[in-house]
């Protein structure tokens, strides 16, 4: 059985419920990147945003990762001023 993907080339699925696990595992093992390809968990999309205010805010958690890592914001910056978009 697999249960994660590891290559480097392919698509991911941001919205499989462990998809944060995964980009963990690949950060603390120095990995260039991964693929869900072949991942058991590959077309799972339960954990996408199920309304309107879900989907909100998921975009101000992405724009305050922006910020953080672009405008060089300490993460409770970031977050303040991506709530305010």
């Amino acid at each position: 059985m697999k249960t994660r993907g590891t290559s480097k080339k392919g698509t991911r699925n941001v919205w499989c419920p462990n998809y944060s696990n995964c980009l963990d595992d690949c950060l603390s093992a120095g990995k260039g990147g991964f693929s869900c390809h072949g991942c058991e968990y590959q077309d799972d999309y339960s954990g996408a945003p199920q309304d309107q205010a879900e989907l909100a805010e998921d975009c101000r958690g992405c724009m305050a990762l922006l910020l953080a890592a672009y405008q060089d914001l300490k993460p409770s910056q970031a977050r303040s001023r991506a709530s305010g978009l």
